[in-house]
């Protein structure tokens, strides 16, 4: 996970609220494009969906279906896919 945080590839997304995490990631499918649904966070019986914010590539899920979680929990570390620059 150290490396994650060094390498400008990978982005870990991390909780913003105390509640209980839904995973909506598909095990079968690693490739994922802005706007996919990675979690729900229950928080007083209000679901907060966790959306993706680009197109990358799932690299490890840190977090299990129904854990409880804090804030700045790690939940899932992300390879993003640059697009080429052009000039």
């Amino acid at each position: 996970m150290y490396d994650a945080l060094f390498n400008p590839t990978l982005f870990v997304y991390v909780s913003k609220l105390i509640g209980i995490v839904h995973v909506k990631i598909p095990y079968e499918v690693r490739s994922l494009h802005k706007g996919d649904i990675l979690f729900e966070v229950e928080s007083l019986k209000i679901i907060n969906t966790v959306l993706m914010e680009g197109d990358g590539i799932v690299e490890d899920i840190l977090v299990r279906d129904g854990q409880m979680v804090m804030y700045d929990t790690p939940l899932v570390i992300i390879k993003v896919q640059k697009k080429e620059n052009k000039i």
